[in-house]
Formats: structure tokens, C-alpha cells, sequence
């Protein structure tokens, strides 16, 4: 939800004139503290899959973390009402997720050899459910 408003938040006008009810207009003058909320949850749930997934340091430092410190300078620096400034910050949303989702691709795939220094600074934790 918090990722959509921001989205939403560039076309606040476009939809008062054509009729569409989107979180950015319903969430009205607490978009800032609705949108907090439903981003703090996310964390929560990012952390919460980490553990019962069995996720390295790497994918809570990047990915939790890195997230959680986004979405806080986000909060600081984001004006809802700019929508040239939404958009280019939903274009930044993702990054540290997907930064981390990747690095733990990496490592856990004998493919790339050139990343032993992440390797090594993340080792394989058993994946919940795992045998091994």
C-alpha cells in the first residue's frame, strides 16, 4: 500500500477530475502518517520471511535494514503533492530489496565464483526445511 500511494500520489489530479477513488486522495491530509504504517508492516514482514526462510546477514542488513533506513528518508524527504518527486521516488522503492534478493541469489548458486568475498561474509544458512 505504501509503495501504490506513492504511485498514485503523481496523478492526484488526474483523478479528482476523472472520478477514481485511489488511496493517495482517500488517505487525504494522513497519507504521510497511513502510508508509515502499512511500511512499518512491511518491514515486519520482510524480517519475519527472513527468519523463516533462514536468510543470511546480507539479506537483513540490505534487505531489511537498507529498506527500513529507504523508507525512513523517504518519509523525511518525499512532498505527496509534488508528482515529478513521486515518481522518481517509486522508481527508488525497491532497490535495497531487490539489491539484497539478488545478492542472496548469488549466493546460493555455485555459478558466480567471483563473489567468494559475499560468500564468505554470508554463509549458507540451512533454508527452512532443508535437510542439509
Amino acid at each position: 500500500m505504501h509503495f501504490e500511494t506513492i504511485y498514485a500520489s503523481q496523478d492526484k489530479r488526474d483523478d479528482v477530475k476523472a472520478g477514481v477513488k485511489s488511496t493517495a486522495l482517500l488517505f487525504g491530509n494522513y497519507i504521510r502518517e497511513i502510508c508509515a504504517a502499512f511500511a512499518a508492516v512491511f518491514i515486519a514482514c520482510l524480517a519475519y520471511a527472513g527468519i523463516l526462510n533462514g536468510q543470511g546477514i546480507g539479506y537483513f542488513l540490505i534487505s531489511v535494514l537498507g529498506s527500513a533506513l529507504h523508507i525512513i528518508w523517504q518519509f523525511y524527504t518525499l512532498d505527496f503533492d509534488d508528482s515529478s518527486q513521486c515518481g522518481r521516488m517509486f522508481l527508488l522503492i525497491n532497490a535495497p530489496f531487490l539489491s539484497s534478493l539478488t545478492l542472496d541469489f548469488i549466493q546460493y548458486t555455485e555459478n558466480f565464483p567471483f563473489l567468494e568475498a559475499w560468500k564468505d561474509l554470508c554463509p549458507q544458512v540451512p533454508r527452512h526445511g532443508s535437510t542439509t
